[in-house]
């Protein structure tokens, strides 16, 4: 009897372990996408603050618009400032990945100024 129990304890522990240890791997992968989308947006907006915004305000993204498995997509947007921001131009990105299970998204915005008055 005293078997019997030893090893459905020992099953119950091993289960209730890696049960845990699945939890934690997955939490990491999520953390470190959220990380990857963070830092491309950082970079993107890095990027355009070194370049400058052309005459036309576009701002192409460099990452591909329809990401795969894993991949970031970067979708810029730019926009005229308002109010004290006036002669700045307000450029937003967001920082897209399509995942096992649900999408991850990260937007971050800056104020940046022209190509033309740039240094």
């Amino acid at each position: 009897m005293e078997v019997i129990a030893a090893v459905g304890l020992t099953v119950v522990l091993l289960s209730v372990f890696t049960a845990a240890y699945w939890h934690l791997a997955n939490a990491r992968h999520e953390h470190d996408a959220r990380r990857q989308l963070r830092l491309a947006a950082d970079a993107e907006l890095l990027r355009l603050r070194a370049v400058g915004l052309g005459v036309d305000s576009e701002a192409p993204s460099s990452r591909p618009a329809a990401p795969d498995q894993g991949e970031v997509a970067l979708q810029t947007t730019v926009r005229p400032g308002e109010g004290i921001w006036i002669g700045l131009n307000h450029v937003t990105v967001v920082a897209r990945r399509q995942g096992s299970g649900r999408g991850l998204r990260f937007e971050l915005s800056a104020y940046i100024l022209p190509a033309e008055v740039n240094p």
